[in-house]
């Protein structure tokens, strides 16, 4: 087991800097953001322009190894919520926001592949927060089942 940082508690550091600071403190891995827009990793970038090695030979230049992928914002739209509380990670309709987490998880999946990193992390979502806990309605969970399968099947067969 490594002792690792997750690199999104410094957005306002480059990577490398970040990078830096973690070898320096003595950490050995780094989970690293991939959500849209955060400045640290464009999985994009190493999908489609096959940065993957740059990427992986900066973390090893400081002695680290990526552990993790995190993607919480763009999974959490797979299965929702889908109202104003989840416009800042994707504006449209409930049928858009589900293709957009879709289309970006799948995508966080190759970027991992792409970069040898064993585990991506994220949340599922759920289309009504009050279901963490089982009232007022004891089924909520099980009756999201059919929905998790159909929509996170797709995207867990691409890992």
């Amino acid at each position: 087991m490594k002792i690792g940082l997750f690199t999104a508690t410094y957005l306002d550091l480059q990577i490398e800097e970040v990078f830096k600071l973690a070898s320096g403190l003595g950490y050995q891995a780094v989970e690293v953001p991939a959500f849209i827009g955060n400045p640290h990793l464009d999985i994009e970038d190493v999908v489609t322009g096959n940065k993957a090695a740059d990427f992986k030979k900066l973390a090893s230049t400081y002695g680290l190894t990526i552990s993790a992928l995190a993607n919480h914002p763009e999974g959490q739209i797979v299965l929702g919520p889908y109202g104003k509380d989840t416009d800042a990670i994707c504006t449209g309709t409930k049928e858009e926001k589900i293709k957009f987490g879709t289309e970006r998880m799948i995508k966080t999946a190759q970027a991992a592949n792409a970069l040898e990193v064993p585990v991506v992390t994220g949340f599922i979502g759920c289309e009504n927060f009050g279901r963490f806990f089982p009232w007022p309605y004891s089924k909520g969970w099980s009756d999201m089942e059919v929905e998790f399968v159909e929509r996170w099947g797709k995207i867990l067969d691409k890992f």
